[in-house]
């Protein structure tokens, strides 16, 4: 007899006949935004007992990857599921199940529908395009192009795993070149309707004029060359852009200037985006793509006309802003900077309905038999893993480090905090206080006033002139009272001293952290510290995106209030989100000054112990656990010695030694990997990565042990500067895992590659070229599976992956 386990696929168990997945789906076809969800699978199964008529009961699971070129492919999909069958149970002596129907669902977002196809056992097939307001129509050959191409693009873009969705199985949709050939001429085809699927670029959005998006700044076009990028085939990305559709919409060919700048062609690229400047004068990503360009080769000038004239053709255009904001720094205009980011738009995270309301439906679920899924269940394992991770214990954690807010910013905001960052590094936190004070009108400024404080306010100055020189004097005033109440010192200085966040008691978090012997140092320090309203910071870091009736409110009293800089301008209200990455740097940076008094503090009592140098204490370190650790010393010395410039955090104790005092759990340093990271302390994220992986190894066992997480962080960074060796042990790593915890094709000793593991290897190949790499993973310096990784070298040849014949 069969059980209700389908083979080698989990499945979320509905109540009764099922459709609830169904059925919500629907509600939220409105609501899908992007590329929209995996393509949702429902099947049907029939108990039939000895006696009696038995029951129907509803399952579901996601897909992603199918190639829905036709009703043939996904039918394909459910064929084999209705083939594999049911898992067999012997308990099940009085009855079975057996499969009725299944049916699948998968967006086109060209469309705005759903490509029903439906397959009823025995021998039925039917495909239909269902929409928002529940008309149907029939599949069309233009529809199945549109669907074929989101299907592509969605398995591209990592659509499902973060955040997951439940029972998600996952297929590469293109085996071949010949399949890359077929999708590539079905998205040509309908270049015209790109621009139905949304805007690419932050901040322009549309809304009701859909007339104002063109190909090249619409999603499908940022899709399509991200596509191309994230495996570095920049050849087959400038070939695409500039000859398959630039010939459709010359403004395309920006992305084929963009490729020929990853390859350093910067001579092509100039003489290519001068062509799509004169030709596209009010293309903002066009204008962006020059000044990137000319600051590549150092003509700032040339470079910031060019920002100027983007931002004056498209206002809206939020990475055009950022980019300027960025030129200031360059130029050491620190309050032109935050103006310049402060008129960019910053749209609120994107919530996800469909999912909220599908997640109670999780507490029930079928589970395979164990190496069965072939392969479909590597990036479902990864994701989980990676979220368990994040989370971590639920005691004995840093509750600081896991409350940054730094780390809930969207993609756009994480750019225009590395803006912040590079200024930081610039100028200094004071610098930053100090200009921000001079350019803005913040909200605690002026949210205490009265309206007859409003009203009288238009009275204080007579004339202009006295307005300006009064406001430059009252902003010198308040800029240096910014500077002194808060308590960091620039980059250049230790963060030693350091303000809590209102309400807060640094001490006590200190003591819940687990810390060791530095607590109590950590601790004096922090008293210290004296509460600081840091103008507009709140406490219960509400991330508002302006519209509701208080911002309405502050701005008119903005309106009202004429207040000058320093430099005679009228300053404007500081945006909320600004505030908010404002907020995050003052946390992120708060959190790296008690890692350092900890580390200063470890240091000393190292010293006092063993009563002999730093030095020859490092020159003693034991041999790591395993040969993954073995590696990681072998190649970290280096990596170490290269990154030193950019590390404020103390560098006498190795990860070695520190992991060996640290009371904290592997994910507090994973944490302060990833907060280092985030602010270019590449060193320091580095080292606690690194500390990270000793402490999981030792505790091999525990539950949610951070051993994925830094290890991919460290394969990213490694790939990201060059660093063969080193990548090449942290991707062996990774696989290591998933070889262990995921299931493998039948015919392979192996699992296959994540797309980061991939990717990354592809980036090595792009950056040294293949021959030197291949050579890399012959080196018997290293323990790697060179089997493993020489699959992705082929995969680099057959894709033509940059740097594959050289």
């Amino acid at each position: 007899m069969s059980s209700d386990v389908l083979h080698g696929t989990p499945e979320v168990i509905e109540k009764g006949t099922g459709g609830f997945a169904a059925e919500a789906r629907q509600r939220h076809l409105t609501n899908f935004s992007g590329f929209g969800p995996p393509d949702l699978v429902c099947i049907s199964k029939h108990w039939r007992g000895v006696v009696g008529k038995g029951v129907t009961q509803g399952y579901f699971h996601f897909v992603r990857g199918i190639k829905a070129e036709n009703t043939a492919s996904i039918s394909t999909y459910l064929g084999r599921l209705i083939k594999h069958g049911l898992e067999g149970a012997s308990w099940y002596s009085g009855g079975g199940y057996k499969i009725v129907s299944a049916a699948c669902r998968s967006y086109n977002s060209f469309s705005k529908c759903d490509i029903v196809v439906k397959v009823d056992v025995p021998g039925s097939v039917s495909s239909i395009a269902l929409f928002p307001d529940g008309h149907e129509e029939e599949t069309s050959e233009l529809i199945w192009k549109e669907a074929f191409v989101c299907s592509v693009l969605r398995a591209s873009e990592g659509v499902g795993e973060y955040p997951l969705y439940p029972c998600l199985v996952v297929f590469q949709p293109l085996d071949s070149l010949l399949d890359e050939k077929n999708f590539l001429v079905a998205a040509s085809e309908i270049i015209s309707r790109w621009p139905l699927v949304g805007s690419g670029r932050p901040g322009l959005v549309f809304g009701d004029n859909p007339s104002a998006v063109t190909p090249a700044t619409c999603l499908v076009a940022e899709a399509l060359f991200r596509y191309f990028a994230q495996d570095s085939r920049f050849e087959q990305a400038q070939k695409f852009f500039e000859i398959e559709v630039g010939g459709k919409d010359v403004e395309l060919k920006y992305f084929a200037c963009k490729a020929l700048k990853e390859l350093g062609n910067f001579s092509s690229a100039r003489s290519l985006i001068d062509t799509v400047v004169q030709e596209c004068p009010s293309s903002s990503a066009a204008l962006v793509m020059s000044s990137q360009l000319y600051l590549e080769t150092g003509q700032l000038d040339a470079a910031f006309i060019e920002a100027k004239k983007a931002v004056e053709v498209n206002e809206k255009d939020t990475l055009a802003w950022i980019h300027l904001a960025n030129l200031y720094v360059e130029k050491g205009d620190l309050v032109e900077s935050l103006i310049a980011l402060n008129a960019a738009i910053m749209e609120p995270p994107a919530l996800d309905p469909f999912l909220r309301e599908l997640l109670p439906a999780r507490k029930r679920m079928t589970k395979p038999f164990p190496n069965t899924s072939g392969g479909t269940d590597i990036i479902r394992v990864l994701a989980k893993r990676l979220h368990e991770e994040r989370i971590g214990p639920a005691t004995g954690v840093d509750e600081s480090l896991a409350e940054l807010s730094a780390t809930l910013m969207t993609d756009p905001e994480k750019q225009a905090y590395q803006v912040l960052v590079k200024a930081l590094n610039k100028f200094g936190w004071d610098e930053i206080l100090n200009a921000r004070s001079d350019a803005f009108i913040m909200e605690a400024d002026i949210s205490h006033l009265s309206e007859e404080q409003e009203t009288s306010t238009e009275q204080v100055h007579e004339t202009d002139e006295e307005k300006k020189q009064e406001a430059a004097s009252s902003s010198h005033e308040h800029a240096e009272s910014s500077v002194d109440s808060v308590a960091y010192s620039s980059p250049e200085t230790k963060y030693s001293e350091v303000h809590s966040s209102p309400g807060k008691d640094p001490s006590s978090s200190a003591e819940a952290n687990g810390t060791e012997g530095q607590t109590e140092n950590v601790a004096a320090k922090e008293n210290q510290v004296q509460e600081n309203d840091f103008s507009s910071v709140k406490e219960d870091k509400v991330r508002e995106v302006g519209g509701s009736s208080e911002q309405r409110i502050l701005k008119n009293k903005q309106m009202s209030l004429e207040v000058y800089s320093s430099r005679g301008h009228k300053k404007k209200m500081c945006t909320p989100w600004l505030d908010f990455l404002v907020n995050n740097m003052y946390e992120d940076l708060r959190a790296l000054a008690i890692w350092q008094a900890e580390d200063e503090q470890m240091a000393q009592n190292l010293r006092n112990t063993s009563g002999t140098s730093t030095s020859n204490t490092s020159a003693q370190t034991n041999q790591a656990s395993s040969s993954a650790l073995n590696n990681q010393n072998a190649t970290s010395s280096q990596t170490s010695q290269r990154q030193n410039g950019d590390s404020h955090i103390s560098q006498s104790l190795d990860a070695e030694q520190i992991a060996k005092q640290t009371k904290r759990p592997p994910v507090d340093w994973l944490r302060r990997g990833e907060l280092a990271r985030r602010i270019q302390r590449s060193s320091d994220a580095e080292r606690a990565f690194r500390i990270a992986i000793i402490l999981s190894s030792k505790n091999a066992g525990a539950e949610k042990s951070a051993t994925v997480s830094p290890w991919l962080s460290l394969l990213e960074m490694y790939a990201e500067d060059g660093f063969a060796s080193e990548a090449l042990v942290a991707a062996d790593a990774v696989w290591n895992f998933m070889d262990s915890h995921a299931d493998r094709v039948s015919t392979s000793s192996f699992t296959p590659p994540v797309p980061a593991v991939r990717r990354a290897i592809f980036k090595l190949v792009h950056k040294h070229g293949l021959h030197k790499i291949r050579e890399q993973v012959m080196d018997k310096r290293i323990t790697i599976n060179r089997h493993r990784i020489q699959s992705v070298l082929l995969d680099a040849v057959e894709w033509k992956v940059s740097g594959y014949d050289r």
